[in-house]
């Protein structure tokens, strides 16, 4: 009994040593050949494998080497610091004129109404300005001057947590009382 060989383009049946399917013309890998494609592939999976695991345990030896070499120096209990995530786009300048001494008081608001959002301090009271950074909603920010009213809009100067100063429209802060940074 002889085993028909079906086209994997129309599934067409053909003779078992045909090249080439009978009804739609496309070729036939011969057996030999479908065994090398079959190989090469594994090979080349294998391959990639081996390279991907070779960068990952080198990604995690150079990260771990200097923890490892500072604990031999005792320089673990004195490293330096982390440099904190968010770096503000451009340092901020105070108006000429105004007094740089902080309010003993301090008036401090929430970040609000944002639909979690949150706010972008400005460099100046602008929707146009350069912005200095972005704060989440209930960030909490002290008022460091004047309000300035823009195009109908009205705008405060405040300052985050990590010295950051700006702009925002006064919409989006409200009143937080007896406020900690």
């Amino acid at each position: 009994m002889r085993s028909d060989t079906r086209c994997p383009g129309c599934g067409a049946r053909n003779a078992p040593d045909a090249r080439n399917c009978e009804w739609c013309g496309r070729p036939f890998l011969l057996r030999d050949q479908r065994r090398q494609g079959r190989a090469l592939w594994t090979f080349g999976t294998l391959v990639c494998i081996v390279i991907a695991a070779v960068v990952v345990a080198l990604a995690l030896l150079s990260g771990a080497a200097p923890a490892i070499r500072g604990l031999g120096e005792r320089q673990a209990a004195t490293a330096t610091p982390l440099p904190p995530t968010e770096v503000p786009l451009a340092p901020t300048a105070e108006p000429p004129g105004e007094a740089d001494t902080p309010d003993p008081a301090g008036e401090y608001v929430r970040v609000v109404n944002t639909g979690g959002q949150g706010i972008v301090l400005r460099r100046e009271p602008s929707t146009t300005a350069p912005r200095v950074v972005a704060r989440a909603e209930n960030a909490i920010l002290r008022v460091t001057g004047p309000d300035a009213v823009v195009d109908g809009r009205t705008w405060r100067q405040v300052e985050d947590a990590q010295g950051n100063r700006g702009w925002t429209p006064a919409e989006f802060l409200a009143p937080a009382p007896g406020a900690v940074r």
